[in-house]
């Protein structure tokens, strides 16, 4: 062997060497991005969805509200709601939510309910119809503000 071989073998060995170091590091660092990459896709996927519900959630609690608050209206606040069950399911709901919108929420349901026990249970007086003009003010009063804050949920 002569000295030009040696040196030859010996710097393609050290090319060699430098390739599957160059190669390597590429490697991991590519994995390492991807890993990296993937693990904030995955928690900016798991904060949106959270984000969803929680929007989502407020949404239609709104739009139940404002069902609810319509039917009171159209009827004119002298009926009661056909499904007292679900009023008072939108009404716990709305009580986690926000405690203001709650406050509006119970007075206007429940003036609703006097007015439309009173017109049921007693004859039609000047003193009760003036009783119930007053309440059926109050309520909706209570859902024009209630109104306000829901509106801005949507």
């Amino acid at each position: 062997m002569t000295i030009n071989n040696i040196l030859f073998n010996i710097n393609i060995q050290v090319v060699l060497n430098l390739f599957v170091y160059v190669f390597v590091t590429a490697a991991s660092g590519t994995l390492a991005y991807k890993l990296i990459v993937l693990g904030a896709q995955k928690a900016l996927d798991i904060m949106h969805q959270r984000w969803l519900i929680r929007f989502q959630d407020k949404r239609n609690l709104a739009l139940d509200v404002i069902k609810i608050c319509n039917e009171g209206s159209v009827t004119g606040w002298n009926v009661k709601p056909r499904d007292m069950e679900h009023v008072y399911f939108i009404a716990r709901l709305l009580r986690l939510k926000d405690e203001n919108a709650s406050k509006f929420f119970d007075l206007c349901i429940s003036r609703w309910s006097l007015i439309a026990i009173k017109q049921e249970s007693t004859t039609a007086t000047k003193e009760n119809i003036e009783f119930c003009l007053k309440l059926q003010k109050e309520a909706q009063d209570a859902c024009e503000g209630l109104m306000k804050i829901v509106g801005g949920w949507g």
